[in-house]
């Protein structure tokens, strides 16, 4: 076997998987309703209109989990080859099983953010300081939606063993490069971000504002995957058996 050029490579290789899909975001809460505005009417015996409550806000939806990666493909179980002298006229031969790598998995959808609540009505003074009326409320924001899980990575697939089987010893043979690779396991998909609470609408009276949502939460990243195995390398003298 006559190898020439600078270096030369037999590279068996398999695919790598895919990688999982990101989820989606939660959607945002709506807003709350402003309160309407109350009124004092009637001439020589007025009555008031008590102005209303803003209403509160909507919370944020919850991500959607990433999908998990999809495994690496085995590389071939076996290359084998014989010679009977190697001449290897450049610097190296290289032989390499490479399995294919393990998918990544995708990342979790953020929460969606809390809507911000109404703002309160404003009554007409007199109503308020007679005590005809309550001051108005504002409505309270809503809760951000959870970031959610991501995907979790996927196993690296298998390396084949790598087989050279020759019949007379070549210095040239020290020339030579047999090696195999695993694929690597896919890395977790990562969490996705918390929705933002929603702010409380504007009160009439008391505390500027209703109380503000609450923020989402966060369920950690994917996993990741392991790495598949590696293959078993072989250089054996054989001897020719006479006919």
């Amino acid at each position: 076997m006559i190898i020439n050029g600078i270096n030369y490579s037999i590279y068996i290789s398999a695919k790598d998987g895919l990688n999982g899909t990101h989820g989606a975001s939660g959607i945002m809460g709506a807003n709350g309703i402003n309160g309407n505005n109350g009124s004092r009417t009637g001439g020589w015996f007025p009555k008031c209109t008590c102005a209303t409550n803003g209403t509160p806000a909507g919370n944020g939806t919850d991500g959607i989990i990433g999908s998990d990666g999809t495994p690496g493909s085995d590389a071939p179980a076996s290359f084998v080859m014989t010679v009977t002298d190697f001449v290897i006229t450049g610097q190296a031969l290289n032989i390499l099983s490479q399995a294919g790598n393990g998918g990544n998995g995708g990342n979790g959808g953020n929460g969606g953010n809390g809507g911000n609540g109404g703002n309160s009505g404003v009554n007409v003074s007199k109503c308020l300081s007679d005590n005809s009326c309550p001051s108005a409320t504002g409505g309270k924001g809503g809760n951000g939606g959870n970031g959610v899980t991501g995907g979790n990575g996927a196993s690296g697939g298998d390396a084949g063993n790598v087989t050279v089987y020759y019949y007379n010893y070549s210095n040239d043979m020290s020339k030579m490069n047999l090696s195999t690779n695993p694929g690597l396991g896919g890395q977790g998909g990562l969490a996705g971000n918390p929705g933002n609470p929603g702010n409380g609408g504007t009160n009439e009276g008391g505390p500027s504002h209703a109380p503000n949502g609450y923020p989402g939460g966060n369920s950690g990243g994917g996993n990741p995957a392991d790495n598949g195995a590696a293959g078993i390398v072989t250089l054996k003298k054989i001897t020719k058996v006479m006919q």
